[in-house]
């Protein structure tokens, strides 16, 4: 019984050994990934200083204004698209048939995570600067990501504008993974909310620009797991939903 308790003992501290090491090799990307997204949200914040935008107070919608948000996500998807197959092409370094050992999956792991961390600070840099280039604060954005969101919702229940049909199913498939992310954060509001009651004259406005280049609005929609942050913006209610993160938090591992 005591070799049992010894050998058990020995197995936790190799354990929390290697726990410990992944942290340390980790810990660099992670704290340089918090403050990247840190200085992100501090210029979002900055940009609506310096671009205000009064949501409620729109009645029509600024077409050219539209068209430029739909880029700017068309451009953010092309970023994220390249970064999601620079992460997949990780698992690609194997031959095909060869199953990695467990040390070479760890490494892998290692590499990938070190990567994410990176990759959300670069994706939050990258989305700060083209609105900067745009001149549009994240309240101007946000909005018209709602007017988007309230034209896909209106095509899945039927009464969407004629040219919009390839669009269907895009607001459903959006809605259950936004369930998911209210799942497991109560604080966020329900999704029709967040939206909420964009005027019927903007919304056709709008579907009148989707339907002439309905590729365009697909390519933007690469990645709605993003969706739900861009329609929380501006920055603070991030904050206030707890879906920020800040780098002070962060406290370097043991040894660092």
């Amino acid at each position: 019984m005591k070799k049992l308790f010894i050998g058990c003992g020995i197995l936790v501290v190799l354990i929390l050994g290697v726990v410990g090491w992944a942290a340390y090799q980790v810990y660099p990307d992670a704290t340089q990934g918090q403050e990247q997204m840190a200085t992100a949200f501090a210029q979002l914040k900055e940009l609506d200083q310096a671009h205000p935008f009064e949501a409620d107070a729109q009645t029509q919608l600024d077409g050219p204004r539209f068209v430029q948000v739909l880029q700017i996500r068309v451009d953010q998807a092309k970023y994220l698209r390249g970064i999601v197959e620079d992460l997949g092409s990780l698992a690609e370094e194997f031959e095909d048939g060869e199953e990695p050992g467990w040390i070479e999956s760890f490494r892998l792991l290692l590499r990938a995570m070190k990567q994410s961390f990176l990759f959300m600070g670069e994706a939050s840099t990258k989305f700060a600067e083209r609105l900067a280039t745009a001149q549009m604060g994240p309240s101007e954005f946000a909005w018209h990501t709602k007017v988007l969101w309230a034209c896909l919702r209106r095509v899945d229940q039927g009464a969407g504008e004629p040219g919009l049909e390839d669009l269907r199913g895009r607001f459903d498939e959006f809605r259950e993974f936004y369930k998911e992310q209210k799942d497991a954060n109560d604080k966020l509001p329900v999704l029709d909310e967040l939206i909420g009651d964009v005027p019927s004259s903007v919304i056709a406005q709008a579907s009148v620009i989707l339907a002439t280049d309905v590729e365009r609005v697909k390519d933007g929609l690469y990645a709605p797991q993003f969706d739900h942050l861009y329609l929380l913006l501006p920055a603070h209610e991030l904050e206030d939903l707890e879906l920020m993160v800040e780098p002070d938090g962060a406290e370097a591992p043991a040894g660092r």
